[in-house]
């Protein structure tokens, strides 16, 4: 609950008394209200879009743009205290936007294909600060006064589209099968022809509560390496994403894979309807719940010719008794797995190992030795099944990473071996890592420490 501590009387008071979690509160200017983001309804009910709430003591909570299709990431108190300032995502982009708390009134005070991200507001000078990443930098800062328009602060990537080929990207939209509307981004490859059909890498996002959006330059996705590869690049925001509404993101709540799965083939078949992608060079991948979908859709369809699943769910049942996040995926089905009249079908139909003796696509799985989040035991489940169903697969597990991997020799290697993997199944070509000679070196004399080399700690296997 949201506890305020008055410093001159010494004396605190109860400003909250809910059942869910209140994010980051702020008081007010004037200390009348407070503000905090939470993942619930007016009525409190919960799984749904974050959005800021807005409350006086003693007074029920006002959600703030209800009904937009909008997700709070983060927010402040304007200087006056009649208002907020709220960092949002819808969808494919992340926007700065002015509420006024009397009238509801919403001003948009940034607009384009970015991410804006890293913002802070200063109130004693009225000015914010952010970072704006593009298809064409991965973010300089800018910054706004007196709810001006941004202006360019840094100029550390201004030169990056003239010294660089970049890959373009575009918004792409397609109808589902039962006729929604989604959304995702398309990135083409460096040296794109009009007419030309490519390979084609779908990546999915993680959450699954997000979304991709312009720029993708995580390391974890290596967006602008595919496409310099030649690869056109597709990241789909599928049902159960955030951004694009209550109703959209909670179309995984009572089960995971109700249309997320099939909103990505609808999506690919509509770039391949359109000439842009080769139906007989499919290639899936993607981590933490892009692995997830990674892992359902090889159990779905025999149409990917490669594909790689990180951090991936294979059995949701016993993933819930070893993740160190069981919350929210409570409610994607329906109550625990212990309860007492346990949803345990549903756990059951939307586990991927279920169905993995259906497995033709070569994949390689990924793994942190110390990952809580998706602990390794679900990768190895869906690698020994793969192998069991008959096709290729490699299994690396990585000492000492976590949900993510964050030491550079292991991206680099991750990045390494799936596009040596791609192109062996997809492309049936072979594919050398070109490493700068300092890299090479350095490997060379730290070989002890590859994946490959770690003994009883990492495991490679290949079938």
């Amino acid at each position: 609950e949201v506890v305020v501590y008055d410093l001159e009387a010494d004396q605190y008071s109860v400003w909250t008394q809910n059942d869910y979690r209140e994010s980051d509160p702020k008081l007010s200017p004037d200390g009348s209200m407070i503000a905090y983001i939470a993942t619930v309804n007016e009525t409190g009910d919960p799984y749904y879009e974050d959005k800021v709430f807005v409350q006086r003591r003693g007074q029920a909570p006002k959600r703030v743009m209800a009904d937009q299709a909008f997700e709070a990431l983060d927010f402040a108190w304007d200087r006056a205290g009649t208002g907020l300032f709220i960092l949002g995502n819808t969808g494919l982009r992340s926007d700065l936007y002015h509420y006024t708390s009397e009238t509801g009134e919403v001003h948009q005070l940034s607009n384009g294909d970015h991410r804006l991200t890293d913002w802070v507001y200063d109130p004693d000078i009225d000015t914010h600060l952010a970072r704006f990443e593009t298809s064409d930098s991965p973010g300089d800062f800018f910054f706004s006064s007196q709810n001006g328009a941004f202006e360019r602060l840094t100029d550390v990537y201004v030169e990056w589209a003239k010294n660089f080929k970049l890959p373009v990207q575009e918004a792409v939209q397609w109808s589902a099968r039962d006729g929604s509307e989604i959304e995702g981004l398309l990135v083409f490859p460096i040296g794109y022809r009009d007419g030309q059909s490519y390979p084609l890498v779908t990546i999915t996002h993680g959450g699954p509560r997000s979304s991709s959006q312009f720029g993708s330059w995580n390391m974890s996705r290596y967006v602008p390496v595919l496409a310099g590869q030649g690869y056109m690049v597709f990241l789909p925001n599928h049902r159960g994403g955030t951004g694009y509404g209550d109703a959209f993101m909670r179309d995984m709540y009572g089960g995971y894979f109700r249309n997320a799965h099939l909103d990505v083939m609808d999506g690919i078949d509509a770039l391949i309807d359109r000439g842009l992608a080769h139906p007989d060079r499919l290639i899936k991948t993607g981590w933490s719940a892009g692995g997830h979908m990674v892992n359902k859709l090889i159990t779905y369809t025999d149409r990917f010719k490669a594909a790689s699943s990180g951090a991936g769910a294979a059995d949701w049942r016993s993933m819930h008794g070893e993740s160190d996040v069981r919350h929210s995926r409570a409610f994607m089905f329906g109550g625990s797995p212990w309860d007492k009249d346990a949803p345990l079908a549903r756990y059951e139909a939307d586990s991927p190992i279920n169905e993995a003796w259906k497995v033709v696509t070569p994949t390689l799985f990924f793994s942190g030795a110390n990952d809580e989040r998706v602990p390794p035991t679900q990768s190895i489940l869906m690698h020994r099944a793969v192998i069991a169903a008959g096709a290729q697969s490699s299994f690396y597990l990585m000492p000492g990473e976590p949900h993510g991997f964050g030491k550079p020799a292991n991206q680099l290697f991750k990045i390494n071996t799936d596009l040596a993997w791609f192109a062996r199944y997809a492309l049936d070509q072979t594919y050398d890592p070109v490493l700068p000679r300092e890299a090479f070196e350095f490997d060379q004399e730290h070989d002890a420490d590859r994946p490959e080399s770690q003994g009883a700690q990492s495991q490679a296997t290949e079938q």
